[in-house]
């Protein structure tokens, strides 16, 4: 399945079975470090038969769009976002979406 969510902004889960047969099962160093890889690329989205897997691609693709602090460029765009935005509207938190932040060329262009 194509990655189209923010990076940063996606989310995998695991059962524990799942996650304790990667560990045992894993022979790569980078497989074993992070167990992530191993399910991914033995799960039935990849064609493997140890693992099945379902997705829920986006509706739109923000995959260009960076939504993580991994770095300090990162920190800097949350900062910028959140000041532009703000948290608060009307003494309650703000929920905000991608659609009502920006497009995503918009955000694309705030990464830069």
């Amino acid at each position: 399945m194509p990655e189209r969510f923010p990076d940063g902004q996606d989310v995998e889960v695991f059962t524990l079975a799942a996650l304790t047969a990667a560990w045992n099962d894993a022979k790569l160093l980078s497989e074993r470090e992070h167990v992530t890889p191993y399910i991914r690329n033995n799960s039935s989205a990849m064609g493997g038969k140890i693992f099945s897997s379902i997705g829920f691609p986006a509706t739109d693709d923000y995959s260009a769009v960076r939504m993580t602090v991994d770095e300090p460029r990162d920190l800097e765009l949350m900062k910028r976002v959140i000041t532009d935005l703000g948290t608060v509207a009307i003494g309650k938190p703000m929920p905000i979406t991608f659609s009502q932040m920006a497009s995503p060329d918009q955000l694309r262009d705030r990464k830069q």
